[in-house]
């Protein structure tokens, strides 16, 4: 058995939970949050696969807060915010 201070050792510095506006502003920095938020559902539910995995990791439309595999999930779909 690992100690706690070993598992740390594998999880990246970045991987928390993010509030869902939270993670729109960075996609969108030039809008209001509310509209941030709207515009980042519009492109998760444009991609059948990515709702598909976000599915599969316990999303579910409308809910505030992502988990650390949500968020990758949609950094890894999407490519991080900015690029």
């Amino acid at each position: 058995m690992i100690t706690e201070e070993q598992a740390d050792q594998y999880i990246p510095e970045n991987e928390h939970a993010w509030g869902y506006q939270e993670l729109a502003i960075l996609y969108f920095p030039n809008v209001k949050p509310e509209s941030a938020a709207r515009q980042l559902r519009r492109w998760i539910m444009f991609s059948k696969e990515l709702v598909t995995q976000l599915t599969a990791y316990g999303w579910k439309p409308g809910r505030k807060l992502l988990t650390p595999k949500q968020a990758t999930c949609i950094f890894r779909h999407l490519g991080p915010p900015g690029s």
